[in-house]
């Protein structure tokens, strides 16, 4: 399954910058679109047999909750360039002297043994996140364990 097969994304995250009231509300208030968004959810796993309904919501509440929080590390960049003034490359390029010395030191030999290019702009964190959980589902789905009742 991909994550064009669910319509998760488009359901579910904001075409536009910024996160609505409503998305951070535990308790969202009942009406058309939130209706259509569970509605377009639950029609995109109802693929993902072998899971209960309350299964399904909590497949749901896993994907809202990732997608929710990488739609809000979107925001909170874009916030902080126009509070700051600094764009992403120039935030970085002032922070690079203190992370040569970082890594120079010593202290964090993981985080100096990564390679140049991790912490690429152009890698989708989202689309990658997304498509394993959904691997993950799966697997529970194929190895029988979905819908299986713990006495």
């Amino acid at each position: 399954m991909t994550v064009e097969d669910t319509g998760f994304q488009a359901a579910t995250v904001p075409s536009q910058p910024g996160i609505s009231d409503d998305a951070t509300k535990s308790r969202a208030l009942l009406g058309p679109r939130t209706l259509h968004s569970l509605e377009v959810s639950l029609a995109g796993l109802r693929g993902m047999t072998g899971f209960t309904d309350p299964e399904l919501i909590s497949v749901i509440i896993a994907l809202q909750s990732f997608a929710t929080g990488i739609a809000r590390m979107e925001v909170e960049t874009t916030e902080a360039a126009e509070e700051t003034g600094l764009d992403h490359e120039s935030f970085w390029a002032g922070q690079q002297p203190y992370l040569e010395r970082a890594m120079a030191s010593g202290v964090y030999p993981v985080m100096a043994g990564l390679a140049d290019d991790t912490f690429n702009y152009e890698f989708d964190h989202f689309e990658f996140g997304l498509e394993r959980m959904l691997d993950g589902f799966e697997v529970r789905v194929a190895d029988g364990e979905a819908g299986a009742r713990q006495e």
